[in-house]
């Protein structure tokens, strides 16, 4: 703690502690000159689906993924896949609104907890892997 005739520390970084300060924290690094990812980068770090299609773009493998527009959409995939989905909000974090979906699940339900957790309102789906 320090005293308030202390001298202020000197600034030497700025790195976020949480996912969903890592735009403001990159805003403050680059305004200050400071080491920290980029805004852009920042953004790709909160946007799931964005940073998918930029690893796609870039040319690193990811597993199958697609934007989720409705249940509807989300109804359309699974029966096309015939495979589990795990469904997540692009701009959620701490697994808020994750959910493995099958051909069984109630996905008007599903489709609603999940975006209900973004701030966008936007979803992505994904394939299913498991571990070892």
């Amino acid at each position: 703690m320090c005293s308030p005739d202390a001298a202020a520390p000197e600034l030497r970084a700025a790195a976020p502690g949480l996912n969903d300060l890592g735009g403001p924290v990159a805003a403050v690094a680059e305004a200050f000159g400071l080491p920290g990812i980029s805004p852009a980068v920042a953004a790709l770090a909160i946007d799931k689906l964005a940073m998918k299609q930029r690893f796609r773009s870039d040319g690193i493998p990811v597993p199958w993924f697609s934007a989720v527009e409705s249940a509807d959409h989300l109804r359309e995939i699974i029966a096309a896949r015939r495979q589990r989905l795990v469904l997540k909000p692009v701009d959620s974090r701490g697994g808020r609104g994750v959910l493995q979906l099958d051909r069984t699940s109630d996905l008007a339900w599903a489709f609603g907890e999940s975006l209900r957790q973004s701030p966008s309102g936007r979803g992505v789906g994904e394939e299913v892997f498991s571990g070892p």
